[in-house]
């Protein structure tokens, strides 16, 4: 397993967060292609929250437009929360920016989201009473509806198993925990060095695997709590030579972790490799029947 944070150091951060705070940031990156109303609406959910969060931390990844720094501004005079905004000179990509992110936001939990996905109203408020409830969690998600940008209608649910063993022998297959929807410890993430340097994909997997090689206890909440936006654009970019290098890099770096056997490795890898050769239409059939309710 992961050499950099032993399982018995992630027993150790178990104990010491025993004393409970409760305080929350939510940490959303952005970028000058976000659709202004669709970052009007993502803010608006957690501004809205039953639980409102302590903090908004708002990563800006490169400069954006004028219709985009005007819903920002507009929500930094609401006295609900505080929205702290980060920015980057230039565009570094999700995986840097949520790291980034994650350096900047202040309290001990964070809970993550794309600016263009809508929270549910109790989300907030449903994941912090999880870890009141287990302080021994490193991690905590729910499920995700996902509907078509375009016509506005539900596609799919994207389910993930519900207690800790499950979920690792499901990520073994495939990436079951929704990134926009998970609740994590701040000082877990920040010692097993957030997400992967993955320029394509993979790099919120690859944050999960480190989370558990460090002895991370991960819990998912079997209700839906975030709305995320899908187009056949981004099946299009889930394929390609680059995407294939991609998957195929981390799943090596986890067969030298341990995470992967041999057989596992080469089985998994070979499956993927299939899957991202095939055209967007393909992909959204094999999405529907893994996800579809």
């Amino acid at each position: 397993m992961n050499d950099i944070f032993s399982f018995e150091t992630g027993k150790e951060l178990q104990k010491k967060n025993s004393i409970f705070n409760g305080k929350v940031s939510v940490l959303i990156t952005t970028y000058k292609y976000e659709k202004p109303e669709n970052l009007d609406e993502a803010l608006l959910s957690m501004y809205s929250q039953t639980r409102v969060p302590d903090e908004i931390v708002m990563v800006i990844d490169g400069p954006i437009l004028e219709e985009q720094e005007e819903i920002i501004r507009n929500y930094m005079k609401d006295d609900r929360t505080q929205l702290n905004v980060v920015r980057l000179e230039e565009n570094v990509g999700r995986g840097i920016a949520k790291n980034i992110g994650i350096h900047a936001c202040q309290f001990e939990f964070i809970a993550v989201m794309d600016s263009d996905d809508i929270s549910m109203p109790e989300r907030i408020e449903k994941q912090i009473n999880i870890f009141k409830s287990h302080p021994e969690l490193s991690l905590v998600a729910a499920w995700q509806a996902e509907f078509d940008d375009l016509s506005k209608q539900q596609t799919f649910i994207k389910k993930c198993p519900q207690y800790h063993d499950d979920i690792v022998k499901a990520l073994k297959w495939r990436n079951v925990v929704p990134n926009p929807a998970i609740m994590v410890r701040r000082e877990l993430a920040i010692a097993v060095d957030g997400y992967g340097d993955f320029k394509l994909i993979n790099e919120d997997y690859d944050f999960f695997i480190k989370l558990i090689e460090a002895g991370g206890k991960f819990y998912n909440i079997q209700e839906i709590l975030i709305r995320v936006r899908t187009s056949m654009d981004q099946r299009k970019r889930r394929g390609g030579k680059g995407v294939i290098l991609d998957d195929f890099k981390f799943r090596h770096k986890h067969y030298k972790s341990g995470f992967y056997n041999i057989f596992e490795f080469l089985l998994i890898s070979s499956v993927y490799f299939v899957f991202r050769l095939m055209p967007a239409f393909s992909k959204g059939f094999l999405y529907k029947v893994n996800r579809a309710v």
